[in-house]
């Protein structure tokens, strides 16, 4: 089985952080995820994505001080977890795009 690029195909998703294991208040800014392997949150940041499996992919965003690496798993075709250091990192909830 392929990888869903229509996860990845100008999909706009609500992401909150997480605290003690627990999901936070969904952030004010979406990420977007473009099919040409780029994400971004507004003005606040923009990396690449590509393909790590069937169900995942995986997220660089640069910086002068190190970049910041992690991996999205798409749950499901409207939900996702951001797993960083093995941790939940992010979970996403589709805004807009996909199969809606």
């Amino acid at each position: 089985m392929a990888f869903d690029e229509r996860l990845t195909d100008g999909t706009s998703w609500s992401v909150a952080g997480f605290e003690w294991g627990r999901p936070e208040a969904p952030h004010h800014e979406p990420w977007v995820f473009c099919a040409d392997g780029t994400v971004r949150a507004g003005n606040y940041w923009s990396g690449t994505w590509r393909p790590d499996d069937n169900a995942s992919v995986k997220v660089v965003i640069p910086s002068p001080h190190g970049d910041d690496r992690f991996r999205v798993v798409f749950l499901s075709p409207r939900w996702f977890v951001a797993m960083k250091r093995g941790e939940p990192y992010r979970l996403g909830r589709l805004l807009q795009g996909g199969d809606d």
